[in-house]
């Protein structure tokens, strides 16, 4: 999957690559990101995949996105879809923007956690620093 991942997305660099594997569809890299932030899937060792039978309304939220995509049911079987007004990019960055601010918040709450149970004096520290914000 990944080889003709990598095929398709050096032709089509700003498309979701989606790729036909058994009962599923399946993407990774920047384009698992993407379908996150659309649909909610699950990034799983950085793959995300879905049933077959959720395709037309995965194409049909691309579609209405105008986001560019490609399906490699087969050698045979590509379904393609291009807009001069892709919006590939925006959403992309939009979901890595997202991802560092959540990643930020999750290292400064672990921070305080650390904190306080280091030492319990820091939490009345910790909340009277932000009572005051």
């Amino acid at each position: 999957m990944k080889e003709k991942y990598e095929i398709q997305k050096n032709e089509n660099l700003q498309s979701i690559i989606l790729i036909k594997s058994g009962n599923f569809y399946a993407t990774i890299n920047d384009d698992s990101f993407i379908m996150k932030k659309l649909f909610n899937y699950q990034i799983i060792k950085g793959k995300v995949g879905f049933p077959l039978n959720a395709i037309d309304k995965v194409k049909s939220r691309l579609n209405d996105l105008r986001v560019n995509y490609l399906i490699y049911n087969s050698e045979d079987d590509i379904d393609k879809q291009v807009f001069d007004d892709n919006t590939y990019n925006a959403i992309l960055n939009e979901y890595k923007k997202q991802e560092y601010k959540d990643n930020m918040k999750k290292l400064l709450f672990d921070r305080i956690e650390y904190l306080i149970n280091d030492n319990s004096d820091n939490y009345d520290k910790i909340r009277k620093f932000v009572d005051e914000l």
